[in-house]
């Protein structure tokens, strides 16, 4: 923040010394021995600044604490000050000065050359005198030998040998140059005449010549005008003749910057010598620029190496310091300000308002010239120019001068930025100061994809009004990659929605302020937060038992609710902020507006309602529910409040509502809210309502308060959380205290809200340290002529809070109040709220949990499960009573009732079943964390059936209710090692057995099946349709394991891929009608499969040796064969199978205790190429293979047998090959050839074995 103006000139002036001792001494150390300077001195800040920038121009080695070694350094950083405006300072201030201070500032009051005259009161003697050659200057110097004082003498070289050195003919050249340019060429008056100044021996003044003394000014200022007939007494604004000082060891350069900046003060005492100080050096520095283009106003904009003046920063980083201040810095700054009016408005600008100022003071003067000369003001083109400041930044120092918001603005560096946030979704306060005149910038991006709420709320001080701001946002994309400017505040409050603010690349806010309605600085604050706006059916009791009071008090409590709905924003995307829906029911529902932003038509709607009928909740819920998921907005909190005086009693029951309808509103994330009127209605019923869908009941006793109950429903439904509630009257004129807030440390928010059912009030707020709350920066203040009336505070202070309410006009005795006070509170949402299992399909789903309020962590979320229990048919429950009633007959004990007869024939998946990843967390606010939950069936005892329970999410922003349904088919292993679940991603399971691999043939493969064979039918398919059938077993599966299957009609068993086999106990099958896997062969949208994954007998250990322990082999295929006709494209992955088959080629079957692996191979183009294949060890011979291939775990049927190619043998030779590495893309080919051939000579046969 920003000090106040009593100090703050103080405080800058210390930046300077910190700048003289460089990297010495900090910038903020000087400030004690200051503050010891003004008590020891007893002097005022005023006076001691005065002081202090005196001997900063002229002799910092005064400069007292501090050491002169530790400024020395200044020497050497060419002169960039004018004494001009601190003379002009000390004159204004005369009277106000102590004696000690006069006896030491008294030289402003003479020339040099008289006595006590100079900076120093040594005076300095110059006899020596130059005319300039167009006769308008005389120029006193002297050569240090003529009387004059030896350091006063400038460098006495003398090129031309004339007597006059070149110094004094150079400066005399430029000041002629300078008059021209200011007064011919741009128009300004020439100085007033010093003719009435006496002509003395020591001044040798000719009249009709303006004087300019050349003497030693130390090396620190450039130069000075001083006004000789300022007035001390009226300060009266007018013209005053001057001379001009200036120090004798400039360069060529700075002779002419200062004869130009100089002169202009000359020229400027004609018009008004007692203008403000800041546009004097603000035109002044922009005067000499126009004359001589030599840049030097660039050292006062930068922060940067000498000779930039502030070790802080120039005025670029510093724009938030008033455009008016005087501080011995800023000022000059300023000539940006008159580059911004004259390359804008026209060059002339500077002169009309000089010429206004004659006759009217600064900012005044300037707002009079824009207004009648160029149709603008000066709140406006001060606007104009902030915005124009930051937009410079676009395109600087790219070497490009034409695509700059100024002529030279590519040599300008950024303006500050006050703040850079990031948005992620967590409310944000900035809270600053800004001065009048003066601008701050703040710049964020976000990273959410919603919309983001930008509020500003400016200063606003009791009986004295409010600041006035200027804010435009500045919105940077693909679109606008030089900015788009919009208007959001013209006075000092606002609020806009920006939808998806995560699209721009960034956002900037600019704040300029143009009044304060007190000095100093303004406050203010700017609040990100997250578009948390409502989308709100209100559901309205219209039966008959609602008649008379109790319609009307329920009218006003709704009405109160729309009045603090948040109203649309109007300024730059006219956004809607909250909706509302009206369904009004009796015996039947009716929906009187569709979700509307329009909250004086909703009223209306209320008035018109009156009572008769019966309750219908169910359809009032129903078409409630319908019209939030047709017209319901994406990015908004979707809530229903039900309002009713009794009992539903048509229409569905409770028992339908809450098995249906609730769980239609929980499904689309609407939360019900119910409110109880009256000493008649069902409160269980209504509460079990609310609690399913994640709202709240509510119970009215009377009007009082179901009004309170409305009003906290406005603020519930967003997240906040009530914690304070106050009510009573107040009198006319009557300021009451209604009570005591105790706000603890570390609270960020709370929110107090005053509302009255007619007349006027007034909110009134006591912080801990006895100070009535004014808006501005952390403070959010709706206004003191809304209804109802609330004030926002970020970060309160700790400690008792004293809440008031004053009586502005009441028309009755007495008016009725009502406070409540919130605080921030989270609010969950939870999606999706149903979880469908076909286990072990789907046995795993991720639930979001999100933050939707945007104002607090969502805290404690953790997640348990209920029981699944067993859905028992109607069929199963008849049986049941039938059971019973048989029972009874015969006079046996009996159950005593069908629910005990139901829980003891029912079937249970236990809750422990389930596990969520991660649990009992936190949720960052506006943020969502996604939770894995897993239900995991154990390895016994769970039977086929339709299970169902619920999954309770539990927070610190409410709770949530998931539904779970999980179909379980499921049979125990023959083997008795467990329960086996099976699930088909397409038809249904049927007639599911287990089977002993003794109840098939013996010529069975040499494969173990440890959990038996299974059984089953899939129906329900599509002709030719495949299906994936997911399988758990009660036991990990070994990754070497083979799926095999029997054929009933052949009696032949054969293998199938397995996909999905990494060591667990899951695994996968495809299946398909008519084809692979289906028993009977026949396309009849019916698949039978009697089959297991089994283990070889003779397994090879992981070391690549057999059972016996005998190695592995890799044997080649005898033929070469090419990949013609195989169906594959180049570089496909495929698996290459090779099994044992019977005698049916000449070569000899292989033995049954020797089985084929599977190799993956890449397909290629070659034609030919070995094809490799690891087997346990053969006998020399010549063996029979068959080869069928398969594509990421899925058979190809296209690839049964693979066209083309030669018979498939395995030869063993008598002594086997060397083991080979790795497969060939030419061997891969090979097979695919071989497969190719089988397929042409036993197709047949191979599509029998599949």
């Amino acid at each position: 923040m920003k000090e106040k103006r009593n100090i703050i000139c103080a405080v800058l002036l210390i930046i300077f010394l910190g700048f003289c001792s460089l990297a010495t001494a900090s910038a903020d150390s000087p400030t004690e021995d200051l503050v010891a300077l003004y008590e020891e001195g007893g002097k005022t800040p005023d006076e001691q600044f005065l002081l202090e920038y005196y001997h900063l121009l002229f002799s910092p080695e005064r400069l007292s604490p501090m050491k002169y070694d530790e400024h020395a350094t200044c020497k050497k950083i060419q002169p960039l000050l004018s004494a001009t405006t601190l003379i002009l300072e000390i004159k204004h201030s005369w009277n106000e000065l102590s004696p000690e201070t006069q006896a030491e500032l008294g030289w402003v009051f003479l020339r040099p050359t008289e006595p006590g005259g100079g900076w120093d009161k040594r005076q300095h003697l110059l006899p020596q005198l130059y005319t300039s050659p167009s006769g308008k200057f005389v120029i006193h110097w002297t050569n240090g030998t003529d009387g004059g004082l030896p350091e006063d003498a400038p460098s006495l070289v003398d090129t031309d040998n004339d007597g006059t050195p070149d110094y004094i003919e150079e400066l005399a050249e430029a000041f002629d140059y300078v008059w021209e340019v200011e007064i011919n060429i741009y128009g300004y008056h020439e100085p007033p005449s010093d003719a009435t100044k006496p002509n003395d021996a020591h001044n040798t003044n000719p009249n009709d010549k303006y004087d300019v003394f050349v003497y030693d000014l130390n090396g620190y200022a450039a130069g000075y005008a001083d006004p000789e007939q300022y007035n001390i007494i009226t300060h009266r604004h007018g013209e005053s003749y001057s001379y001009i000082a200036i120090d004798n060891n400039h360069d060529s350069n700075w002779k002419e910057t200062v004869s130009a900046h100089e002169f202009f003060h000359a020229i400027q005492f004609y018009y008004d010598c007692g203008e403000e100080r800041w546009w004097m050096e603000t035109t002044a520095v922009w005067m000499q620029d126009e004359v001589y283009d030599h840049d030097f106003y660039l050292h006062y904009l930068h922060h940067g190496p000498p000779p930039v003046m502030d070790p802080n920063g120039g005025w670029l980083d510093n724009p938030d310091v008033s455009l008016t201040t005087f501080n011995g810095w800023h000022e000059y700054g300023n000539g940006i300000f008159g580059k911004f009016l004259s390359e804008k408005k026209g060059t002339t600008i500077i002169k009309d308002i000089w010429e206004e100022m004659a006759s009217t003071d600064g900012l005044i003067a300037i707002d009079n010239v824009l207004k009648t000369d160029y149709g603008t003001d000066l709140k406006t083109v001060f606007s104009d120019f902030t915005v124009t400041n930051y937009l410079n930044g676009n395109n600087n120092h790219d070497g490009n001068f034409a695509n700059d918001q100024y002529e030279e603005g590519d040599l300008y560096d950024d303006v500050a930025l006050t703040a850079d946030r990031t948005y992620s979704g967590t409310t944000i306060n900035i809270p600053d100061t800004v001065n009048e005149w003066a601008a701050d910038y703040i710049q964020f991006t976000s990273t959410v994809e919603d919309g983001v709420e930008v509020e500003f709320q400016g200063e606003e001080i009791f009986l004295l009004g409010s600041s006035n701001y200027v804010v435009k946002i500045i919105l940077y994309n693909a679109t606008y990659p030089e900015g788009k400017v919009i208007d959001f505040v013209e006075n000092h409050k606002g609020k806009e929605i920006l939808p998806k603010a995560n699209e721009y690349d960034k956002i900037v806010l600019v704040i300029a302020c143009t009044g304060h309605p007190w000095t100093g600085d303004g406050d203010y604050s700017v609040i990100l937060k997250k578009v948390g706006y409502l989308d709100v059916v209100l559901d309205f009791d219209c039966s008959g038992s609602m008649s008379g009071q109790k319609i009307i008090d329920a009218k006003n409590a709704a009405k109160t609710f729309v009045d603090l709905l948040e109203k649309p924003s109007g300024w730059i995307f006219k956004t809607d902020r909250d909706k509302v829906g009206l369904v009004s029911f009796s015996s039947s529902a009716t929906l009187d507006r569709h979700l509307t932003s329009d909250f004086n038509d909703a009223k209306n709607v209320i008035n018109g309602y009156s009572a008769g009928g019966s309750t219908n909740m169910g359809d009032a819920l129903s078409k409630s529910i319908s019209e939030l998921k047709t017209n319901g907005r994406d990015d908004t909190i979707w809530s229903i409040i039900y309002f009713t005086d009794g009992m539903t009693n048509t229409g569905l029951t409770r028992e339908e509502i809450l098995n249906t309808l609730v769980p239609q509103a929980v499904d689309a994330g609407i939360s019900i809210y119910t409110c109880g009127y009256g000493g008649d209605v069902d409160s269980t019923f209504l509460s079990q309502v609310a609690s399913a869908a994640n709202g709240k009941y509510y119970f009215a006793p009377d009007s009082a308060t179901l009004k309170q109950i409305y009003i906290e429903l406005s603020h519930t439904a967003k997240g906040w959380q009530p914690t304070a509630s106050f009510s009573g009257k107040v009198a006319q004129g009557e300021t009451k205290t209604v009570g005591i807030l105790n706000v603890q440390p570390g609270t960020s928010l709370i929110k107090v809200i005053l509302s009255w059912p007619g007349s006027d009030l007034d909110l009134i707020l006591i912080d801990p340290t006895g100070n009535q709350t004014m808006p501005g920066a952390g403070v959010i203040y709706s206004g003191n002529d809304t209804l109802p009336e609330y004030y926002e505070i970020y970060d309160p202070q700790p400690g008792n809070w004293t809440i008031e309410v004053y009586g502005k006009e009441i028309t009755s005795p007495e008016e009725e109040y009502y406070v409540m006070v919130f605080q921030p509170g989270a609010l969950m949402q939870v999606k999706p709220t149903k979880w469908d299992v076909n286990y072990p399909l789907n046995r795993t789903m991720i639930f979001n949990v999100s933050e939707i309020a945007g104002n607090v962590n969502l805290t404690n979320v953790t997640f348990s499960a209920s029981d699944l229990t067993e859905t028992v048919a109607a069929s199963t429950v008849k049986s049941l009573m039938k059971s019973q009633a048989e029972a009874e007959e015969r006079g046996e004990a009996i159950t005593p009732s069908l629910t005990k007869a139901y829980a003891q024939n029912m079937n249970v998946i236990p809750a422990n079943c389930f596990s969520f990843t991660p649990n009992n967390f936190s949720v960052p606010a506006g943020s969502s964390v996604d939770v894995q939950a897993t239900l995991t069936l154990p390895s016994a005892s769970i039977p086929s059936g339709t299970y169902s329970g619920n999954i309770y999410v539990n927070s610190s922003g409410g709770n949530a209710t998931i539904s779970v349904t999980a179909i379980v088919t499921s049979v125990n292993t023959s083997t008795g090692t467990g329960t086996a679940y099976f699930a088909s991603d397409a038809g249904s399971i049927e007639d599911l057995i287990s089977l002993d691999e003794s109840d098939l043939p013996e010529e069975n493969p040499n494969v173990d099946f440890p959990h038996g064979l299974f059984g089953f039918n899939i129906t329900g398919l599509n002709p030719n349709q495949t299906v994936n059938i997911t399988i758990v077993f009660p036991q990990d599966i070994p990754t070497t394991a083979e799926y095999w299957k029997y054929n009933a009609s052949s009696g032949e068993w054969y293998q199938i891929p397995m996909g999905s086999n990494d060591g667990d106990n899951i695994i996968t099958i495809t299946l398909q009608d008519g084809g692979m896997g289906d028993d009977d062969g026949v396309e009849n949208g019916v698949i039978s499969d009697p089959g297991a994954p089994g283990v070889l007998s003779a397994q090879p250990s992981a070391a690549s040796t057999s059972a016996t322990g005998a190695p592995r082999e890799i044997y080649r295929v005898d033929e070469d064969v090419y990949a013609a006709g195989s169906g594959f494209a180049s570089g496909t992955e495929v698996e290459i199978y090779v099994v044992h088959d019977r005698d049916w080629n000449d070569g000899d079957p292989i033995p049954g205790d020797v089985t084929g692996s599977v190799e993956t191979v890449s397909v290629n183009n070659s034609d030919v190429g070995p094809v490799l294949v690891w087997h346990a060890p053969l006998t020399t011979g010549r063996y029979d293979i068959v080869i069928d291939a398969n594509r990421n775990g899925v058979y190809d049927a296209a690839t049964d047998g693979l066209d083309g190619g030669s018979p498939g043998f395995v030869v063993v030779p008598e002594t086997p090959p060397a083991p080979v590495p790795a497969l060939t893309p030419l061997g891969v080919i090979v097979l695919i050839g071989l497969l190719g051939f089988l397929s042409l000579i036993s197709v047949s046969r191979i599509k029998k074995r599949v």
